[in-house]
């Protein structure tokens, strides 16, 4: 793992593994399903890691929930499809979705090519602001090297 820092920029861990570079923010948190996690107040943005992007290939379509769904840990919140695979965002945390990122509809490579930042998929009113489950970023950087080497074999 390597650190790097650009000016009021958050620290970004970079886990490289082979040809693979895989961005981890650590302003951020993570869930086990490669789900990230901005908290801001009691509203938590929400999308898929630049690990889970890259392993994906390239986005297709990508269709979030509603705004005013509900949801639990584990429950869906959006459906991504690549020209690899089709799968389930799972939501780490509990609460109401409050906004979904629209322009997914016209631009769904905005997840590969911005996944912290124009790529964020929903945002959740938190039903509980005390956010459990959920990885460190050194943590979620060993949880990556881990995937990458299991995808690897």
């Amino acid at each position: 793992m390597q650190e790097s820092s650009a000016g009021a920029q958050p620290t970004v861990l970079e886990v490289r593994y082979d040809k693979f570079v895989f961005r981890i923010p650590s302003d951020l948190l993570y869930s086990p399903d490669d789900v990230w996690v901005r908290l801001e107040r009691s509203v938590a943005t929400i999308g898929i890691t630049d690990f889970r992007q890259q392993s994906a290939g390239d986005l297709t379509f990508a269709t979030p929930r509603r705004s005013g769904d509900r949801v639990l840990p584990g429950e869906s919140i959006a459906t991504i499809e690549t020209m690899k695979t089709v799968f389930d965002v799972p939501s780490p945390v509990e609460g109401t979705i409050v906004a979904t990122n629209e322009d997914l509809a016209s631009t769904p490579e905005s997840i590969n090519l911005s996944p912290y930042g124009d790529g964020w998929i929903v945002k959740v009113e938190l039903a509980d602001p005390h956010l459990t489950g959920l990885l460190t970023p050194d943590e979620y950087a060993k949880e990556v090297r881990r995937k990458a080497e299991e995808e690897a074999r």
